[in-house]
Formats: C-alpha cells, structure tokens, sequence
C-alpha cells in the first residue's frame, strides 16, 4: 500500500471524527427552540413587556421553573432563561390548571408610559405593573387616598398606681374642754355617713355656760342671749338643744361632733374617758373624692407631645367599662440612658373605692395634635432597610412602587414629608406582594439595560 493511499485514510478518518463530535456537541432542535423561546421571554420581561402566550401554556407533560411558573418546556434539561434553574416536572393539577389559564391572569409589566397623578413626584422605585380587578380581588387589594388634616397625637401607654389619697381631709377637734363619754367605733379607711355622730364631750365649762345662759333668758336680756347661742353652738350643742334651754330643760347637754359630709377614716384619736381640749384632734376624715397618683414611661419619639395639665384617661382592667379622666400633673426630665424614657405622673379624682395602689393601669394622654398635614394609614407604609415607601395606584389598574419620607406615626396615621400628593391612591392591603414584583420587574429592566 502506497504513502499517498494511506495519508487518505487518516485524513477520511479525522474528518469523520471531527463531524461526529461536532453532532454530539450540537443542541437538538427541540431543545434550540425551546431555548430561543425563553430567551425571547427574557428579553419580554427585561422591555417591561407582556409575556407571549407561548410560553405561559403548558403543554399534556410539562416542566416548570420552580421560581417562575410561567415557564414550560416540552421535555427535561431545560434551564430556565431567568433564573438559570433546571425546569422539572409538574404535577397533573399543576399542569391542567397552567394549561387553562390565561396570559391576562399573570401580572405584567406595562411597556408604555404610565399615566399618573399630575400631582406625584418621580419617585418611583419599582416599574408598573397592571393587574385585573379579578387579580386585585384575588390579592385582596385594599386602597385609601392620601389626605391632609391633622394628625392626632395621642399617647398610649401603661402606668402605675403609686399613691391613693383623699383629695381633701378635714380635722376634727374636739368643741369644748372635758372627757369623752363617746367615740365612735372606726379604724382607718372606714367609711363615714354625713349626719353620723363621732364622738360626745362631758364639759363642765360646757354646762356652766348653759347656767348662764339660762339666766339671761330669765332677765330677758335679748343681745346677750343671741350672743351666747352662737358660743353654744362653737361648743357643739345644736339648735333643738339650745331651744330646749330656752324652756327651761336641765343643762346637762353634752358637746356632740356630727360628721358634716360622706367620707373614710384616716385616723381616731382616744377613747372614752380620756382627757380632750379644744386643740385635741379626735378624728381626721377625708372626702369620698380620692386622688390617684399615676406614674407612666413615655418614649422617646413622644417627648415633646408631653406637656402640663394635658387631659389623660385611665382604665383598669378589674374595672371593665370605667373610665377615669385626669391629667398631667409633673413631667420629669429624662431618664433612663438605655431605655429612654421620660418618667410622667398624671393625677386622676374619683369616688371609686375598688382603686387600689400598686395596680398596673392603661393610659391615654391626649396631646396637642399637628395641625394640616399629609397623612395616609400607618399599613399602607412598607418598611425597608433602604427606607420607606408605599404602592402607589396609578391608574387604569397600574400600580408602581415609589419612595416616601415618614415623619410622625400615631393613632394608625403617618406623616409624609415628601414623596405624595394629596389625593393619590395607595394600596393599604396586599401592597407587599405588588411592591415584590414591581421590584423584580425593576430588576430585570435596569439588567436588561446594561
């Protein structure tokens, strides 16, 4: 066999080599198709475009990607052109229920110019995306205008009962100098009954002074008698007792203390026989009105709400459907380096006897409102570590997700600085799943834009 003969075969064999391993590598065509189609979703979805219905039915055995739904191959090893994950089988139900779905059912982006508020600010974050009233209600979308008013700051927070004491306490001494033939029998806190007699004095100064006064009845001595009733009355005989004098009775009354008003014991004083002047206390009575001393913590975003004599409400839970009213009575400076906190005490009046020191109390202090501010409910507001910002409607079932600057939150309303008008429209339900998709749809636009 010659040189040239055999130079040929080698060269016949590299070829058909080469051309075999060239097949191998090559994609097959279904798979090529299916690649292209993907790869036009992705391109759809990064133009802020609806996606073609091709690619949102499912065919009798389909592969989904398990991150996007909407993505079906007709066979294994498909890889989705988004996210770059392995597409796998799925289920029947799956499969049936993609199959019969249609494109409109999925949110998408809108590939032309939004109309919004001629009010809004370029604030947005996120790229619209337009969603059917059959979509709202699936999500549950909830709206609410953004409004101007004025944003009440009430505060509400737990207190303490730190002191129970009688708003007034009167000290009861006894009228005239002898010994008590009465005390009635009372301990501290003990209710006391207005007309109800405390105690009685036997005083021999007292009965010499109703011997005189006899005497210048029977001389008829008109001044000095009406002068010496008024000193037998400060003694404590009454008015019947002083009329039965004038008709002659014994003088043998003695000096009787009768409680002038409704009120509880703070303290007795001796007991009977024991020595009394007119400068011996024997009981000390204080009103049915109490006061309660509150003590509460206000944080620090509330400091300057707080202010003296501002009107407060008390409630507490033994007592269901009672409401104290008071008011702010001391503001202390802050305290508290690591909890921040301004120490308050609040003063509240009632009658209520079932009040007890040392209970724990719900308090609503009702500071001085901001007046004419932009306000929207606190739920519509999406907290993230970047900032703030909400979902807002705009238009034609467009919703977008835009920037705010919070300012003061109370009572379910939140200030905004910046970044609204009044009244635009914001998703206060649902808006954490819209403000998602309006981020990633965002996402894949600025990818695509690169």
């Amino acid at each position: 066999m010659s040189y040239r003969f055999k130079l040929g075969i080698i060269i016949v064999a590299i070829a058909l080599i080469a051309g075999i391993g060239f097949g191998w590598r090559r994609p097959p065509a279904g798979n090529a198709e299916v690649v292209a189609t993907a790869k036009r979703a992705e391109v759809a979805m990064t133009t802020t475009a609806a996606l073609p219905t091709s690619l949102l039915s499912a065919p009798s055995r389909s592969y989904v990607c398990p991150m996007h739904s909407h993505i079906h191959a007709d066979h294994p090893g498909t890889q989705c052109p988004i996210c770059g994950m392995d597409l796998v089988l799925e289920d029947n139900a799956d499969a049936e229920s993609a199959a019969t779905m249609p494109a409109s059912a999925l949110p998408v982006a809108d590939p032309l110019p939004t109309p919004v508020s001629p009010h809004a600010s370029n604030n947005a974050v996120g790229a619209a995306i337009r969603l059917s009233p059959d979509q709202r209600a699936h999500l549950g979308v909830r709206t609410a205008r953004v409004g101007r008013g004025d944003l009440a700051r009430d505060i509400k927070i737990v207190g303490k009962i730190t002191r129970v004491d009688a708003s007034s306490r009167s000290f009861i001494a006894a009228p005239a100098a002898g010994q008590l033939a009465f005390i009635a029998d009372k301990v501290e806190a003990d209710p006391v009954a207005a007309g109800e007699l405390l105690f009685s004095v036997r005083s021999d100064d007292l009965i010499a002074a109703q011997k005189d006064f006899q005497q210048l009845v029977q001389a008829g001595k008109l001044a000095e008698v009406s002068s010496m009733m008024a000193a037998l009355r400060e003694q404590g005989l009454n008015p019947g007792q002083i009329a039965e004098l004038q008709q002659g009775a014994e003088p043998k009354f003695l000096a009787e203390v009768y409680a002038s008003e409704p009120g509880t014991v703070f303290e007795r004083r001796g007991e009977v026989g024991d020595s009394v002047t007119t400068s011996s206390t024997v009981f000390s009575l204080g009103g049915t009105t109490r006061a309660v001393e509150v003590t509460a913590e206000i944080f620090e975003r509330q400091w300057n709400w707080v202010k003296l004599d501002q009107a407060a409400e008390m409630t507490v839970r033994g007592l269901p459907g009672v409401v104290f009213t008071g008011k702010v009575t001391r503001v202390e400076p802050p305290v508290g380096y690591t909890t921040r906190s301004l120490q308050v005490q609040l003063t509240f009046y009632t009658e209520n006897l079932a009040v007890a020191q040392s209970t724990f109390t719900e308090i609503r202090i009702q500071g001085e409102p901001k007046r004419d501010v932009l306000v929207v409910p606190t739920e519509a507001i999406i907290h993230t570590e970047e900032g703030a910002r909400v979902v807002r409607v705009n238009g034609d079932g467009r919703f977008q997700s835009v920037v705010v600057a919070v300012g003061e939150e109370a009572t379910g309303m939140s200030e905004i600085l910046s970044g609204l008008e009044g009244g635009e429209q914001l998703v206060i339900s649902g808006q954490f799943l819209i403000d998602s998709e309006s981020n990633r749809l965002a996402g894949l636009r600025r990818l695509s834009a690169q």
